[in-house]
Parts: structure tokens; C-alpha cells; sequence
């Protein structure tokens, strides 16, 4: 019984030792990990926000100054995203890449993202929306309220949404 306890002893230290170790590195980066980190976390989040399809938490990512080169403000991508989420039953989204660049002014940062996200619609199909090369999109951000915002988004190429393509 001793031998057990002893044993018990020299494996449950280092995983506490661990465990504490990870916890103390995660908040270091958390607090200390600057703009960039956060701006990969705001990234990360609209991913899985998009995912749940959770409409109201996307459209507080919007900044109020939203505008993007396919005419759309705040509002018309409001009516994007509730028209897209009504038409896919789900989204799968997978990002591959992200590149972040602080803008030089602050508040302001660019980042490109290579992502492949597949619709399936009410219907069951499903639909490749961007893919590979052809899922890159470049977003730029700004920090409104101390929070990162989604200013503007910039497809490379052709999205599919709803069975038509989008230039």
C-alpha cells in the first residue's frame, strides 16, 4: 500500500506542475499577448459564431462604418447573413491560414484568411462556398470600444452562396 501511495506521489506532481504551468501561459498570453493575438481570437470567434449560426453576436462584430466592395454597409450584410443562415441547414467552416497585419494607425489592423467553408443546404445538399486559393479573403478591422470590429471584407475570387456565384 505504501508503494502505491509513493507511485501515486511522483505522477501526480508533474501533472499539477503541468496543468498549473499551462493555466499561468495561457493567461500570460491573454493579457500580455497583444493586438495580433487579439485580433486571431476576434477571427476565431466569428468562425464559431458563423458555425452556430448565432445572428445577433455576427452582427455585433459589424462595425457601424462597414462597407465593402460589393456596395453592402452594416445593414444590407445583416440581411446577408439572415438570408444565409435561413438558406444552410449548417456551415462547416475550416480555416487554414491567417496572416495578421497591424495597420499603422491604431485601432486598425488587416488580416488574410485562407478558409474552406461548405454550406449544406434545407435539402441536404451541399454547396462549396470557398475552397483552397479560392477561399481567401482579406478583412480589415477596426478596434471600436475597445473591441475588434469588422470593417470591410475583400473575396479574391467568385464565392458560391445560395447556389449563385457572387463576384
Amino acid at each position: 500500500m505504501i508503494g502505491f501511495q509513493n507511485k501515486y506521489k511522483t505522477w501526480i506532481w508533474p501533472i499539477i506542475w503541468a496543468l498549473l504551468f499551462f493555466a499561468l501561459f495561457n493567461l500570460f498570453q491573454e493579457i500580455f499577448g497583444g493586438e495580433a493575438r487579439k485580433v486571431h481570437k476576434f477571427i476565431r470567434q466569428a468562425e464559431r459564431v458563423v458555425e452556430k449560426k448565432n445572428l445577433f453576436v455576427c452582427v455585433n462584430m459589424i462595425s457601424n462604418d462597414y462597407a465593402d466592395n460589393f456596395g453592402n454597409d452594416r445593414q444590407s450584410l445583416t440581411y446577408l447573413i439572415k438570408e444565409i443562415f435561413g438558406y444552410y441547414r449548417k456551415l462547416f467552416i475550416r480555416i487554414e491560414k491567417i496572416e495578421i497585419e497591424l495597420g499603422e494607425e491604431q485601432g486598425r489592423a488587416h488580416a488574410e484568411i485562407l478558409a474552406s467553408v461548405i454550406g449544406e443546404a434545407r435539402d441536404n445538399s451541399r454547396e462549396k462556398i470557398m475552397e483552397g486559393e479560392r477561399g481567401k479573403l482579406k478583412i480589415r478591422l477596426k478596434k471600436e470600444e475597445r473591441e475588434w470590429k469588422l470593417l470591410e471584407v475583400e473575396s479574391f475570387d467568385a464565392l458560391r452562396i445560395m447556389g449563385e456565384s457572387v463576384t
